[in-house]
């Protein structure tokens, strides 16, 4: 009786090292799987009847149709190497061809509208998403990094601005807490 409890500890330990390995590797196949790029494979079946040697060329053709792989497979023919769909390249590229204080909506028109204001060629537009050239991407990360450039420096511009005002600020009240507090030593000064 006196050692069933230790007994009851050791097991606990054991599970709790037992859950501890699984998560740690579950972590590290999550890891694994961010860091590499999975390849994954969409299976097609080739018959209703299951038999080795028949292929239903219909039934293949519509089961390629329907998972996008014809789709997938003229556009990267086209060379088109970004797929970004409409939200993400809005998000990301708006500030470059629209106002601060335009709405911009995630549609088809929005995002043609912004290639055509940057004078950009030779992109596509699918049902959902924006499709680029690896010339393009790299086109618009230069804008991009530009403009945050000059958004940086005008940031800090402000910043500076603003702190030379505190500091104004700052001076002038120590200013004054120093005449108050000469005045009142000088009236206890007079008093004595």
């Amino acid at each position: 009786e006196k050692y069933s409890s230790y007994g009851l500890a050791s097991q606990s330990r054991v599970q709790q090292t037992v859950a501890t390995y699984f998560r740690y590797s579950l972590m590290d196949l999550l890891q694994k799987m961010v860091t590499g790029s999975p390849q994954f494979v969409r299976c097609i079946k080739p018959n209703d009847t299951t038999s080795p040697r028949y292929f239903d060329k219909d039934k293949v053709i519509k089961q390629l149709r329907y998972t996008g792989v014809l789709e997938t497979i003229r556009i990267r023919q086209n060379g088109f190497s970004h797929r970004i769909t409409f939200n993400d390249f809005l998000k990301r590229y708006c500030f470059l061809a629209f106002g601060y204080d335009e709405t911009v909506v995630a549609n088809r028109d929005n995002c043609r509208l912004l290639l055509v204001r940057l004078k950009m060629d030779g992109w596509a537009l699918g049902k959902t998403k924006v499709f680029l050239k690896y010339y393009h991407v790299e086109f618009l990360s230069k804008l991009y990094e530009e403009q945050l450039r000059k958004i940086i420096m005008v940031q800090a511009s402000v910043r500076r601005w603003l702190a030379k005002i505190y500091c104004k600020k700052q001076k002038w009240q120590l200013a004054c807490s120093v005449v108050t507090l000469q005045r009142h030593i000088r009236g206890w000064l007079a008093r004595r």
